[in-house]
């Protein structure tokens, strides 16, 4: 995300590209809609980093001029000051506006930015089903890319120097640059198919570590070694014209039409990082042509503007886009921010982050004082970060040394929130054990001899929420039964979805251990809607090779292999449909605030919640015409005419934008009365 000019001569048209890749990224994180692809915004960013620093070390090692020592003083220079004036920012406005739990979370990764590591942070948060949430909640979310930057500021400097100073030793000039540019190739290679490799196994790894994004860095580096040597291409102007317009289509269009469903770095960063890669190359001076006209295009002041302030506008964007629509903020009785007004504050203040903060600082000579007082200024604030960020987790999880000030209705919500639901029915991951006994949880009343199991829930969070009440209409009841759910591992035969690959195999088990068990009934219960929406591959037996799916079919598919299993065994099966979604994970707080005086908080409308489930629910009305399932709706309780119930009297339903709470989950008991009593739902 650096912003300086590295470059001997200085180039407009790179901070014309720098406002052309953050801006799309505050849009997207603004939730302006066009923008939904605005995340390629960070992808181009690293293309123009790999570029200018890459260019700047070869040319001075070639030179014999590189020293590490200065290498490293300007990066301090350039991104600590600004960076640590932020962290200030979010801990101190974070133990007023952020919950408990949310302070934890953003000392614990102030601490890992000034280590320069918050993106292996969120990687592992991203990977915790139940955790993953807070990530919208996190005002330093976007130090990630901070962190991967600064992983390859350790590795590359050190690689390419040495390269660099080898090949000049053995061939003079810059003959023998190809050597260098066939190794920083290679890696570049290597680090795309790892990235290609990753997203298949672990997405949020492929998006967040320096293995799977270094391939943007070096792309970047591959076209400036190009751009040093001796032989520069000489293609006529209306082609360098052409290859421009072409490099800003691709960027737009990667802004435009992706969205966070699209499987992201790996082939789909290609796009984005070929437009910037072609936006440098139009804009290399040479002699005796004319600029490209894209080139002129980027070079307009407005655009080198916001380039200019691009690094103060990254940084701070986020922390206050969270802030302004947190929770907190709304508790205090804060006003809400238009979008527009927010936006303008953001650039104000950015701008005046550029000219107080980032300026001054990188006016410093590189003399040997100078280096020594900048070194010792990044260990201060290392420390004086690590240290308070220490502080705020121990403030947010125990109220120590400090207590936040936190008003009542939050209070509650951490209480009704802070446990993740059905936390006692995670059901094992281990094979053997599911095939042999199930790997569940039970619910209900105590099974034995005179008391046998009767039903079995089986699914994913979405079935692991409903395990309390479930349990509970089942004692009622005088019934003994099992919780078989595992988070993300919705219950259709052979579905490898992207975020846990073994579900494939324990849904196989499980379904082996249900048909072999004398229990008569089964209840399926997922994350229908977002299954639907994902990219997925299946496998036809446990073990065989995961194979693509067309996707307006295999929902319906799956769902189908499932229940032809249970009916061959001869199960009642109910179908538990999804509860209404919600329109952000923010959504049950502030639900519950409207509901403070006796109202009741709303979310959407049952229409609304019809509209987001329309495929679902064709696809189980197609089905019900070949098997025979009771479907269970807990909307017909939630929804009325006034909205779909979000929060009563200060108490939310909602853990967060699809999840129930314990006690939510316990108010709508009575959905699973068709399982016990007389009574049959049938399906609108």
């Amino acid at each position: 995300m650096t912003h300086a000019t590295e470059t001997p001569a200085y180039r407009p048209d790179i901070d014309g590209l720098r406002a052309v890749a953050v801006v799309p990224v505050v849009l997207f994180h603004a939730g302006i809609a066009p923008f939904s692809g605005g995340f390629v915004g960070v992808d181009i960013f690293f293309v123009i980093s790999g570029y200018l620093i890459t260019a700047l070390i070869a040319r001075q090692a070639l030179a014999r001029q590189f020293s590490f020592g200065d290498f490293y003083v300007r990066r301090i220079r350039r991104l600590f000051p600004a960076l640590w004036a932020v962290l200030a920012f979010s801990l101190a406005a974070g133990y007023l506006l952020l919950l408990p739990g949310e302070l934890a979370d953003t000392g614990r990764a102030a601490q890992r930015v000034v280590l320069f590591v918050s993106n292996h942070l969120f990687w592992h948060t991203q990977n915790d089903y139940w955790s993953q949430n807070a990530l919208s909640a996190q005002p330093l979310l976007h130090t990630w890319s901070l962190a991967v930057e600064e992983q390859f500021y350790l590795v590359l400097p050190v690689c390419l120097a040495m390269l660099v100073r080898h090949a000049a030793g053995r061939g003079g000039g810059h003959a023998p640059l190809h050597r260098v540019t066939l190794a920083l190739a290679g890696l570049a290679a290597a680090s795309f198919v790892f990235s290609q490799w990753l997203l298949a196994r672990d997405a949020p790894g492929a998006f967040y570590i320096l293995a799977s994004r270094a391939w943007e860095l070096l792309l970047g580096g591959l076209l400036a070694l190009a751009t040093l040597a001796p032989r520069a291409s000489r293609l006529p102007r209306w082609a360098i014209d052409a290859l421009g317009a072409a490099g800003l289509a691709l960027i737009g269009w990667s802004v435009l039409h992706y969205t966070e469903k699209t499987p992201f770095p790996a082939a789909a960063a290609l796009l984005p990082c070929a437009g910037a890669a072609l936006l440098i190359w139009a804009g290399i001076p040479r002699p005796g042509t004319p600029a490209a006209r894209v080139t002129r295009l980027l070079s307009w002041r407005p655009l080198v503007f916001v380039g200019l302030i691009s690094y103060s506008l990254y940084l701070w964007h986020w922390p206050l886009l969270v802030f302004a629509r947190s929770v907190g903020w709304r508790a205090r009785g804060l006003p809400e921010i238009p979008a527009a007004v927010l936006l303008a504050g953001i650039a104000v203040i950015a701008w005046l982050s550029y000219r107080f903060i980032e300026r001054p600082f990188r006016r410093h000579g590189s003399q040997a004082g100078h280096r020594r007082s900048a070194y010792a200024a990044a260990l201060a604030g290392l420390l004086v970060f690590f240290a308070v960020g220490k502080a705020a987790v121990q403030i947010g999880r125990n109220g120590t040394p400090i207590e936040q000030p936190i008003p009542a209705v939050l209070r509650q919500l951490v209480q009704d929130t802070e446990t993740t639901p059905g936390v006692a029915c995670e059901g094992s991951s281990s094979v053997a054990q599911i095939r042999r006994d199930g790997g569940g949880c039970p619910l209900g009343l105590p099974a034995d001899e005179d008391r046998p199991l009767s039903f079995v829930l089986l699914g994913d969070s979405h079935a692991r929420m409903w395990t309390s009440a479930l349990g509970r209409a089942a004692k009622a009841h005088g019934n003994a039964g099992v919780g078989l759910t595992r988070s993300n591992c919705t219950p259709l035969a052979g579905l490898v979805p992207p975020s846990r690959r073994a579900c494939a195999d324990l849904t196989y088990a499980s379904l082996d251990y249900i048909v072999r068990s004398p229990i008569p009934r089964v209840i399926l219960a997922g994350y229908w809607v977002d299954t639907m929406e994902g990219i997925h591959t299946m496998v036809d037996a446990p073990g065989a090779a995961p194979h693509p799916v067309d996707p307006e079919r295999f929902f319906r598919d799956a769902l189908a292999r499932t229940l032809a299993r249970l009916q061959a065994a001869g199960k009642q099966v109910y179908l538990l449909l999804d509860v209404p979604e919600l329109a952000s994970n923010q959504a049950p707080a502030l639900a519950a605030m409207d509901s403070i005086a006796g109202a009741t908080g709303y979310g959407p409308t049952e229409a609304a919640h019809r509209q987001r489930q329309a495929r679902v629910e064709q696809d189980i009305a197609e089905l019900r015409q070949t098997f025979s399932f009771t479907v269970l709706d807990p909307a017909r309780s939630l929804c009325s005419a006034a909205g779909c119930v979000v929060a009563r009297q200060g108490r939310t339903l909602y853990r967060d934008k699809h999840h129930l709470t314990d006690a939510g989950a316990q108010s709508l008991a009575a959905v699973f009365e068709p399982v016990f009593g007389n009574t049959v739902h049938t399906f609108p």
